[in-house]
Formats: C-alpha cells, structure tokens, sequence
C-alpha cells in the first residue's frame, strides 16, 4: 500500500473500499473500508486481535491518504477520520478458509 498511490483512481467516487489480505501466505482477513462511518473493519476467520488490528488499519489508511495528498496532490478521502470498528461474524472452527455458512447466509471464498 505506501509504494502504491493509485493516482488514477478517485476514492470520493466510492462509498467504500473491501479487500483481502494475505497473512504469512496461508491466512486470508477480510478488509472492509465504510467512508460514510469513517469505519475500518479488518475482520479474521479466526477472530484474533480484530479490534486492535482494525485500529492500525485505520491508523495506516489515514497515513496513506495523507502521503497521497503530500505526494500526489489527492485530496480525496484525505479528511476521513477513519477509526477502528468490528463486526459480529462466524469464527472458522476447521482447517479450511471461510466458505459457505448456512447459518450466516453468506458465502466468501
């Protein structure tokens, strides 16, 4: 994310941004950006240390707008106050990444 400023992308175009991280190469967390709540969500299969780790996701994220804006002149998103948020999801209990839950009514590979 620092070496990359996505000059050519406009973030107020959007009301959010999701993504996947990849952990150590074997561990996937779920990264879930809400601009209208100022909300970073990292959320993991596993459920450990998600509120910590959400607020350094907002930390990182402010800190990457910020140098956008220094480096790039792009302003959007550059006010967001991005805090840490989390939210309530199934826990993995076996060897396998998230997958369909009947229970949750989602699927994510």
């Amino acid at each position: 994310m620092s070496n990359h400023s996505l000059r050519k992308l406009n973030f107020d175009n959007y009301d959010g941004v999701i993504g996947f991280m990849n952990v150590a190469n074997n561990h996937w967390k779920f990264l879930y950006l809400n601009k209208l709540n100022q909300n970073v969500f990292l959320m993991d299969p596993l459920g450990q240390d998600e509120d910590k780790e959400s607020g350094v996701a907002a930390e990182r994220f402010r800190q990457f707008f910020r140098r956008r804006q220094n480096r790039k002149q792009k302003t959007d998103w550059v006010d967001v106050k991005w805090q840490q948020a989390t939210i309530k999801h199934s826990i993995q209990k076996d060897g396998c990444n998230w997958c369909f839950r009947h229970e949750d009514n989602v699927f994510i590979p």
